[in-house]
Parts: structure tokens; sequence; C-alpha cells
């Protein structure tokens, strides 16, 4: 019998370092070293498992995606399917951006390097395209028939007005002006009606 393959046992465990590194240090303290040190491994198994510094912080981004869709996933799973409309909003406006803030540091990170670094805005780009694909996805769902041009162009508003409303609701937005952005959210999505 072979042995067990610990590659995606390895990753797991360098990814979360990483994101450990990063919630300590910011991007720039998250080294292979640092990485290597948090995950009590040889920073040789890094390069074996992930490869570089830019190899990691790929995999993060599209670690970071997988877990917002999965995200999703189970939370629409736990709703009737009664009102999908209020599923959508309720997830984007009120419970996604409380689900991980680990995720929130590690995204806040990446955006302020994003300025300095072409490979990350990169990055971020594919996992805005991704996110705006996800809720597209979740809007065809509920209008089959809307024009294409409308529902990415709702798909793509809504993803802005998400994540305005997290980076305010970090700052500490008040309850009030959290029901507004909710209220122009539903306003978008019923208009593709």
């Amino acid at each position: 019998m072979g042995r067990k393959d610990l590659s995606k046992e390895r990753q797991d465990v360098i990814l979360d370092a990483a994101e450990r590194c990063i919630a300590k240090y910011g991007l720039q303290g998250a080294t292979l070293e640092n990485i290597a040190s948090e995950a009590d491994i040889n920073r040789g198994l890094i390069y074996h498992y992930v490869g570089n510094r830019d190899d990691v912080i790929q995999m993060m981004v599209e670690r970071l995606l997988e877990r917002y869709e999965a995200s999703f996933a189970n939370y629409a799973a736990t709703r009737p399917e009664s009102n999908h409309t209020e599923i959508v909003l309720e997830y984007y406006f009120d419970a996604w951006f409380d689900l991980a803030p680990e995720d929130d540091i590690l995204f806040l990170e990446l955006l302020a390097q994003s300025e300095r670094d072409p490979g990350i805005r990169k990055l971020l780009l594919h996992l805005y395209s991704g996110l705006e694909k996800m809720i597209a996805k979740e809007l065809l769902r509920l209008y089959p028939n809307v024009e294409s041009n409308n529902l990415h162009s709702t798909a793509y508003s809504l993803m802005v007005l998400a994540f305005a409303h997290a980076t305010f609701n970090w700052l500490g937005l008040p309850q009030a002006k959290q029901a507004d952005v909710r209220s122009v959210a539903a306003n978008l999505v019923q208009s593709l009606k």
C-alpha cells in the first residue's frame, strides 16, 4: 500500500499559516520564513507543496473565493427557498461580512498592496470577477429572462455596494445607514423584473 498524499493537507497548513502571518504582520511581513515558522515546517516544504510567495498569495486568493462561494451556498441552504431575493440580500448585506474576520484582514491587506503590486491587483480583479459571476448566477436564478447587460450591470453594482457597505461596517457605520444600503440593493434587484 502506498503512502497517503499529504499535498492538500500540507497546502492547507501553509495557507493557514500565511493568513495568520498576514493578520500578525501585514502582507509585507508574510515572508516565506515567517510562514514556515508559523506553520512549524521547513521553508523548503513551502516551495515543494505551494511554490514561491506569489504562489502562496495566489492560492490564498483562490481559497478566499472558494470560501465565499461555499459560504453563500451554506447560507442559502439554511433558508427557505421561497424568497430567494431576500436570501441574496440578507447574505450580501447582513451576513456575508460577519462570517470571517480573518478574511477581512486578508482582503484589506491585498487591497492596500494592489496599488503597488500589479500581480496582486490582477489576483484581486480575478476575485472581484468571480464574486460578480457568483452574484450574477444568483440573480439569473431569480430572473431567468433578464437581458445579459442588465444582469451583469446589476451584479456589479451589488458587488460594489456590498464591498463599500462592508468597508463602512468595519468603521462602525450606524445601523440606520445599513438599512438604507440594503434598501438601495433591494431596489436594484427589483429593477430586473
